[in-house]
């Protein structure tokens, strides 16, 4: 399920051609669902806490551009040999971002959207 439109995109100040977008947007939407354990996919209408964390999470994937996943901070040819960064990755920042939206954000029986299921 789409929790941003183009249009909406658009209005809110996004530049990017709408097949662009629609790559942006399916990727925050998996994300968003992943975090939410799939609670908000099939909520009509989208609530504007899941629709402003979309719009963050594309823009925040454009800026990003297509250096997903973990950060390859040195690589060797030779001896096939790479590390990774072990802080903050692009992955990390995104998941943040989203969880900034949709603190507090709570289901019809009361289950926060992003809780997981285990009791700390």
């Amino acid at each position: 399920m789409a929790y941003l439109t183009y249009a909406e995109y658009q209005q809110r100040g996004g530049a990017r051609s709408e097949a662009e977008f629609a790559a942006l947007e399916m990727r925050a939407a998996k994300l968003i669902d992943a975090l939410t354990h799939g609670r908000v996919r099939e909520e009509t209408p989208v609530r504007e806490a899941v629709r402003q964390a979309a719009l963050a999470l594309v823009a925040a994937m454009d800026a990003d551009g297509d250096h997903a996943g973990r950060e390859v901070i040195s690589m060797d040819n030779d001896g096939v040999s790479v590390a990774y960064a072990a802080g903050d990755t692009q992955a990390g920042r995104w998941a943040r971002i989203a969880r900034e939206y949709l603190r507090g954000e709570v289901t019809a029986a009361g289950v926060a959207l992003t809780y997981a299921g285990v009791d700390a």
